[in-house]
């Protein structure tokens, strides 16, 4: 679940347990994706800012982030932690 704080929540909807959350820095979230490509041996959920800014790549068995890709204007950055 993403909410306007620019927290992402991951819960287990079985239980309704919380299993780990994160804070994206640029704002609220408009959008979530999870990965269903495992060929690369990460699991990985994508955020995109409220403001459309910037798409972060978080690793789910890490609990960190993967990727950040910025969105400005007609150029990209894309910067891997």
């Amino acid at each position: 679940m993403g909410f306007s704080d620019g927290t992402i929540s991951v819960v287990n909807l079985q239980s309704d347990d919380l299993l780990f959350s994160f804070k994206q820095t640029e704002g609220s979230v408009r959008s979530l994706s999870f990965s269903s490509d495992t060929t690369m041996g990460v699991s990985l959920l994508a955020s995109v800012s409220g403001e459309g800014t910037s798409i972060t790549l978080w690793d789910l068995n890490k609990q960190k982030i993967y990727s950040v890709v910025q969105i400005a204007h007609s150029e990209r950055r894309i910067s891997y932690l």
